[in-house]
């Protein structure tokens, strides 16, 4: 009912598209709230843009973050690249972040997410070397888990954000390295 658009449940993609696409050198790609721009040192440099959405009904003030988002696109095609390279490192590893250094806590998701990564790697490379028959869903589960990380990916995104793909990770895994069934016709 604000914006007057049907399934229009929400209005972050905009802000964060232009985040992911943000040409300056400091910044990392994610995602900060329209206030900190306005009080942040850091982000002065998105201050004119911020203030000229200031009174714009929401629907006009997305256009004008999508636009910003595409010129950056256009003219900075390498910084938008590093700053998705920065936000699948975030998803995965909790670092980077712009203006902020590293901390330890990033072992917290770091030792996790290699294993995991690890055993995808070599699961699936089982799987494709043994030319094992898998479970009918599995294309399914693993496309879902592809496209849901794609997705993510060009968008500011935080380690929450694989909280969904997780489990679906593991079930590959799991299948995977699961030794093959023996039918009743092979026995």
């Amino acid at each position: 009912s604000v914006t007057g658009n049907a399934f229009y449940w929400g209005s972050s993609g905009s802000l964060s598209l232009y985040w992911i696409t943000s040409p300056y050198p400091a910044d990392a790609g994610d995602w900060h709230g329209a206030d900190t721009v306005l009080t942040d040192p850091n982000l002065a440099p998105h201050r004119p843009l911020f203030h000229s959405l200031a009174g714009l009904d929401l629907n006009e003030q997305n256009r004008k973050l999508e636009d910003a988002a595409f010129a950056n696109i256009e003219h900075h095609p390498v910084k938008v690249a590093e700053n998705i390279v920065d936000n699948v490192s975030r998803m995965l590893f909790n670092v980077p972040y712009s203006f902020k250094p590293a901390k330890a806590t990033g072992l917290v998701y770091s030792i996790p997410t290699g294993i995991l990564l690890l055993a995808l790697l070599a699961a699936g490379t089982r799987a494709l070397r043994a030319g094992r028959r898998l479970p009918p869903e599995t294309p399914a589960l693993a496309a879902l888990a592809v496209v849901a990380f794609a997705l993510h990916s060009v968008l500011s995104g935080y380690p929450r954000f694989l909280f969904p793909i997780v489990p679906i990770a593991i079930w590959l895994v799991v299948v995977w390295c699961s030794p093959p069934k023996i039918e009743a016709a092979d026995a």
